[in-house]
């Protein structure tokens, strides 16, 4: 009996020690995957809801220090379990929490989301038909057929109408100066640059349109409509696209950072209310999250339908097959295998905001800070898919053979693309540029700015398509029917134009540099020769030109330092409005080209016989430099303000 007992306990204590062991080795072999940031893409990644909340608490502490932030709210929803948190002030001289549930953030370009969901809801019930033209809807106003094919709601919902679009005088410091909708869009038309459909060029008059057609259609007041079809039924008690003249008490200032520290701003109200003036709570915007996340339905009421709630999550229009896009109202973001949905909202006047979503992992969220933070949305959409979902390096990849010739072809300076609408948008070209700059090796180099959060090399794996090289992150350049290069496309909203050679800001400095030295050099001239006028006897037509000459250099003179000035020190004033002091400006180069005119047929050819070559050379040259300078003004369409 007792060799029987010995012998079970001997078979025992085997079947354990075997068991311990294979214990270990898969807790060696898990520690290393883990510590190598390595995941088998068949394993399953299991994180509760509390190592999410210690991750995300941990994260924004790091990056309110980082960033300055003065406050912070989060919520999120993961396997239909929302969570939420706040850190910080909304308020610091009233030492005013932000609260996840109460705190109210401007949504700012999120507010497109909302409307594109009413624009969905609409159509769902045979009201608007997306590949109508947008012209059936419209009664105040019409927009020109310039091209063949008319905008539809389907191009405006994925920034590919061809409207152009800027971001001048967008905010009212005053509600009362916020114009009725129908005004606001009247008065504010951009001209169509593009045929509908041929690029996508991100912009809120289109989405001002979009919701302009809901009212139409509807009979009510968007914000009217939005309130009683969106934000009641989902609860969201503390949103509205409505901005009333008392801010709600735990409303977040908005703040900058100067050298004396955080700056609260005082609230502005965005003239184009469908685009971005909503405002809301992270925890009301979950509970639109969950509509996304649960069938198109919250809290037993149907919103959208699930055929539209795919149209909102679904890949409608990309400039290239292999990369994101938008949907409508979303854009699209890929990183580590996993497809999110997502939209920011950012804002000079001191917020940003991101929410995305993972529809396949079912997982969402909303994250608002009251200070501005470019980059910082995206960047911890992919920071948080590293850590939950990380990945092998990608594959390496190398040069084709004839890579190095043929990256000529892409070399050159692109600018976020900007179609002109008047004088001073077009000038947003010259702070937004990259350089792609080839290499002996067949790879190329690009200069992306960091809130892109995209690599710099890259190399051609398909004819005009690219990978980057230590991840499988992509990007697509597109060209014209004569073969040249027009565009750098990474997706999404990111859309690069190609910048003519003379546009490009090493080039514009140096011009405007140049031009400044020489209008400078004609005037001390002028003042040199009138100081010595007793002593040097001059002809009248002499005098008359140097005159002249000196009054057309000291007018481009004033416009070229007035405009640097009010670029380096008053530009944020655009948001409001174009001051006095800018038309004034932009004239000056029509008086100087008028006088330039006038100097012209003024200067008998008799006359310029008895001059000296000095002095007809020098003639000759100050109407050539007003003349290039009229034109490279031109150019840059800095020569009145359209």
């Amino acid at each position: 009996m007792c060799k029987h007992k010995r012998d079970f306990a001997v078979i025992i204590t085997l079947v354990v020690f075997f068991m311990l062991a294979v214990n270990v080795l898969a807790q060696e072999q898990e520690e290393n995957t883990v510590e190598d940031g390595v995941l088998d893409e068949s394993q399953e990644v299991i994180i509760d809801n509390q190592e999410l909340m210690t991750f995300f608490e941990q994260y924004f502490q790091e990056k309110m220090a980082e960033l300055s932030i003065p406050g912070l709210a989060f919520a999120f929803i993961d396997q239909d379990e929302i969570s939420a948190a706040g850190y910080g002030y909304a308020d610091i001289e009233h030492m005013i929490l932000v609260d996840p549930a109460k705190t109210v953030f401007p949504m700012e370009d999120i507010s497109k989301v909302i409307t594109a969901t009413a624009v969905l809801q609409l159509t769902e019930s045979g009201a608007l038909d997306l590949n109508a033209d947008i012209n059936h809807y419209l009664s105040t106003f019409k927009i020109k057929d310039i091209f063949p094919r008319p905008i539809t709601a389907f191009d405006l919902l994925t920034h590919s109408s061809g409207l152009a679009d800027d971001n001048i005088a967008i905010y009212a410091k005053q509600i009362k100066d916020i114009e009725p909708l129908d005004e606001y869009l009247l008065n504010n038309m951009p001209p169509r640059v593009l045929a509908p459909g041929k690029l996508s060029i991100y912009g809120d008059y289109g989405f001002g349109l979009l919701g302009y057609i809901v009212q139409e259609i509807s009979g009510l007041a968007f914000s009217e409509y939005m309130n009683k079809h969106i934000l009641e039924p989902l609860d969201m008690q503390r949103s509205s696209f409505n901005w009333t003249p008392s801010l709600p008490a735990d409303y977040a200032l908005g703040y900058t950072t100067s050298s004396d520290g955080l700056i609260p701003h005082p609230p502005a109200y965005p003239r184009n209310t469908p685009a971005n003036s909503l405002s809301s709570s992270v925890l009301d915007m979950a509970n639109y999250i969950m509509v996304h996340l649960n069938g198109g339905v919250f809290n037993g009421r149907q919103i959208l339908t699930p055929a539209g709630l795919n149209q909102l999550q679904q890949l409608k229009f990309t400039q290239n097959a292999k990369l994101p896009g938008w949907t409508f109202g979303f854009y699209e973001h890929k990183h580590n295998n996993k497809r999110v949905i997502l939209h920011g909202g950012d804002s000079s006047l001191g917020y940003s905001n991101i929410m995305f979503i993972l529809p396949e992992e079912n997982f969402g969220m909303m994250v608002s800070v009251n200070t501005f933070a470019p980059g910082f949305g995206l960047k911890l959409v992919n920071d948080f898919l590293d850590w939950r979902y990380p990945v092998k390096e990608a594959a390496p990849v190398t040069a084709k053979k004839d890579a190095e010739d043929r990256m000529r072809w892409f070399e050159g300076t692109y600018t976020v693309d900007y179609p002109a609408r008047n004088s001073l948008s077009r000038l947003r070209k010259l702070f937004t540029q990259i350089h792609v700059i080839p290499d002996k090796s067949g790879f190329i180099s690009i200069d992306f700015p960091p809130e892109l959060d995209l690599p710099d090399k890259w190399v051609e794996v398909e004819p005009l398509l690219f990978r980057a090289v230590d991840s499988e992150d992509y990007l697509a350049f597109l060209d014209n029917e004569f073969g040249r290069i027009t565009h750098l496309y990474a997706g999404g909203q990111y859309n690069f134009s190609k910048v003519a050679w003379y546009q490009t800001m090493e080039i514009t400095v140096i011009a405007f540099c140049a031009f400044t030295v020489i209008f400078g050099f004609i005037c001390l001239v002028w003042l040199i020769r009138k100081i010595r006028r007793r002593r040097i006897r001059s002809r009248l037509p002499d005098e008359y030109q140097q005159n002249m000459g000196a009054l057309i250099s000291l007018l481009n003179l004033i416009f070229i330092g007035g405009l640097v000035l009010y670029l380096r020190f008053y530009s944020h004033e655009l948001i409001y409005e174009v001051s006095p002091v800018v038309y004034g400006l932009l004239v000056m180069p029509l008086i100087s080209a008028a006088l330039t005119l006038i100097l012209f047929f003024t200067d008998s050819p008799f006359k310029k016989k008895r001059r000296s070559f000095i002095m007809k050379l020098y003639n000759f040259l100050v109407k050539a430099v007003n003349i290039a300078f009229f034109i490279y003004l031109w150019s840059w369409s800095l020569v009145g303000f359209w």
